[in-house]
C-alpha cells in the first residue's frame, strides 16, 4: 500500500509540475501574441507614413512636371508668335520690293 500510495503521489507531482509548465508556457505564448500584436500596430503606421509619403512625392512630381509643360507650352507658343512675326516681316520686305 505504501509503494501504490507513493507511486500516486509521485504521479500527482508530475501532473501538478506539467500543469504548472502549461501555465508558464501558456504566458510565454500569450506575451508573444502580445509583442506581435504591437509589431503589426507598429508596422500598419509605418506603412500609412510611407504611403502617405509616397503619396506627396508623386503628387509633388505631378505638379512639377505639369508646371514644366505650361512652361515649355508657353515657350512653344512665344517661339511660334515670334517666327510668325518674322515671316510676316520677309513677306512685307518682298511686297514692297
Amino acid at each position: 500500500v505504501t509503494h501504490r500510495s507513493k507511486t500516486i503521489e509521485d504521479r500527482i507531482e508530475i501532473e501538478e509540475q506539467k500543469s504548472n509548465n502549461t501555465s508558464a508556457v501558456e504566458e510565454q505564448h500569450s506575451m508573444k501574441i502580445q509583442g506581435l500584436e504591437n509589431l503589426l500596430n507598429n508596422t500598419r503606421k509605418d506603412i500609412k507614413e510611407v504611403s502617405r509619403e509616397h503619396f506627396k512625392t508623386l503628387w509633388s512630381a505631378g505638379n512639377f512636371t505639369n508646371a514644366e509643360l505650361r512652361r515649355v507650352w508657353t515657350a512653344v507658343n512665344s517661339t511660334q508668335i515670334d517666327l510668325l512675326r518674322q515671316l510676316k516681316k520677309v513677306k512685307d520686305n518682298f511686297t514692297e520690293q
